[in-house]
């Protein structure tokens, strides 16, 4: 093979991230936005930013699925959360402690905060208002871990059996707590009071995983349907059919049972759909090496840049305001410029040497 050339498998998937974190940080920009110049709503940005956030929770269900389907009888639980705590902990903290120096030093940072429990707590989410997606996630793979080894009980299950079960449990779980709150309080605010609280996301990550299983027991399948332009169609499909509901829930102020409760539904599977055929535009391409290269040193910074970047924009916004700035154009690039030079710093001073112990402790185990 020439050595130009590699078949990547996996740049689709840092495709789909970069893209999901230039959404985030398109959607954000909502931040530098004043009342008496620019009144919401802001549908664009917010349902890109949205979109977004459920790209990178069934991206990274699925990236779980494919390595634990692969090889289910090696699959670990204490080897799979060391790996993450060494991958999402370090840095977070790290993050932690430079919002707390963004912010002035101002009081102190939460405790809930340094156990991503701060979703239940409003006081707690502003600290680090990003954070909020880091606290779903590990809390789902703690769930899903939980519930994997309960059903371990059943000695007639197999691993990928009950991995599978597991993630259909989370899916139907979210569903039902959803359903619960809208229930309990049909007024409820969306944001905070659903979408935000870590038990009634999990099903993002679910579809994910069910996304692996499908295409390791189904493959050619799942490569005719998901990896082509039918894949394309479902996400459009699903964003649209979800975008009425969210907008009459964001501006004007419905109560709208089904945006709550089934809205997740359809803009976590147009996510899916749209990571699934990025990856198959590029599962047998031959991508030239260096910009293969690019694409995933570009990929490896969004963790680092997505935990960042808002303090950075609350910044810039906020002087904005104080000097009655209306063209904010060279503020939000500032923003991301500074938020990009962080995450470049972290990733080849802490991610890297912590990517090179982590592939250590795989080996290990």
């Amino acid at each position: 093979m020439n050595r130009a050339l590699t078949a990547n498998r996996n740049i689709g998937m840092d495709i789909a991230r970069i893209l999901a974190m230039s959404g985030v940080l398109f959607g954000h920009t909502t931040v530098y936005k004043i009342a008496e110049l620019d009144p919401p709503p802001y549908p664009i940005e917010d349902m890109v930013a949205y979109v977004s956030v459920f790209v990178f929770f069934v991206l990274s269900g699925y990236l779980f699925g494919a390595g634990f389907f692969k090889k289910p009888e090696e699959f670990s639980v204490p080897r799979h959360f060391l790996k993450r705590m060494l991958r999402i902990l370090p840095v977070y903290y790290l993050a932690l402690f430079f919002t707390w120096y963004m912010n002035g030093w101002e009081g102190k940072i939460p405790i809930k905060c340094f156990f991503l429990l701060q979703n239940y707590k409003p006081k707690a989410l502003s600290f680090m208002p990003v954070a909020w997606s880091l606290c779903v996630e590990e809390w789902t793979y703690v769930l899903l871990a939980f519930v994997f080894l309960l059903l371990g009980l059943c000695k007639k299950l197999s691993g990928d059996k009950r991995m599978l079960l597991a993630a259909l449990l989370l899916i139907i779980t979210s569903h039902v707590i959803r359903v619960i709150i809208v229930i309990r309080d049909p007024s409820v605010a969306f944001d905070a009071g659903i979408r935000k609280q870590t038990l009634a996301s999990m099903d993002s990550f679910g579809y994910g995983i069910l996304a692996a299983a499908l295409e390791k027991r189904k493959p050619e399948f799942f490569r005719k349907t998901f990896h082509g332009p039918m894949a394309l169609l479902l996400s459009v499909a699903c964003i649209a059919l979800a975008v009425p509901g969210f907008y009459d829930l964001l501006y004007e102020k419905n109560d709208g049972p089904f945006a709550k409760v089934f809205g997740f539904t359809l803009f976590a599977l147009g996510a899916l759909f749209l990571v699934l055929f990025l990856k198959g535009c590029f599962e047998k391409v031959k991508v030239p090496a260096i910009p293969a290269a690019v694409v995933g040193f570009c990929s490896a910074l969004t963790y680092p840049l997505y935990l960042i970047h808002f303090q950075y924009y609350i910044k810039w916004s906020n002087f904005c305001r104080y000097q009655g700035i209306v063209v904010r154009g060279e503020y939000i690039a500032r923003a991301i410029l500074s938020a990009l030079l962080w995450a470049l710093i972290v990733h080849v001073v802490l991610e890297i040497p912590l990517g090179i112990l982590r592939k250590k402790v795989g080996k290990s185990g």
